[in-house]
């Protein structure tokens, strides 16, 4: 096995990133450079927890409920042939329709849905990170209200011993100038 690292895509890739990262893949894809591309990211399972998953985007897996297959016959109007489609002139002969090749938009889904498929992980894993920013600045917020609790707490009792301290010596103070008139 043959391992290859990618330059990862950007905090926040725009359209143009992410279609150039997808052409790239594909195309070492079909040069040969590599037959299996695995992305390793985090899936967000709750607020505080997450699992570290992996992902096969190539070979692309297509899963397909149904498949219907209109037969084309060059230029004869049958049950399979859309009414409302032209017949070349003469009534027979053949019909061309693809333009561009099959070659050219199979090419073009497969891009789109590798795209889309990356984009899922990105956005998976750009959740995960929101969530875990989100969780930190909840307990440093907490955190932040305990440690407030406490100094407050230790202010208090700071200012109470300077006062009680205050009134004991204006009262010993009296004491002693009472005692010292009589």
């Amino acid at each position: 096995l043959k391992f290859s690292p990618y330059p990862a895509l950007s905090d926040r890739p725009n359209r143009e990133e992410l279609s150039q990262h997808v052409h790239n893949i594909l195309e070492g894809k079909r040069k040969g450079d590599w037959n299996m591309v695995k992305l390793v990211y985090p899936k967000y399972v709750s607020i505080t927890e997450y699992k570290v998953e992996e992902k096969t985007l190539l070979p692309l897996e297509v899963r397909m409920a149904s498949l219907v297959v209109i037969p084309a016959k060059a230029g004869i109007q049958d049950e399979h042939t859309p009414p409302d489609l032209p017949l070349p002139r003469g009534g027979r002969g053949q019909m061309f329709f693809i333009e561009p090749s099959i070659e050219a938009i199979m090419r073009q889904l497969e891009e789109m849905l590798f795209a889309s498929e990356l984009y899922e992980v990105f956005l998976e894993a750009r959740y995960v990170e929101l969530s875990q920013r989100l969780l930190a600045s909840t307990r440093a917020t907490e955190n932040a209200k305990r440690i407030l609790k406490v100094l407050r707490r230790k202010y208090l009792r700071e200012v109470r011993s300077r006062t009680t301290k205050t009134i004991n010596e204006i009262f010993t103070g009296r004491k002693a100038y009472e005692v010292k008139n009589k």
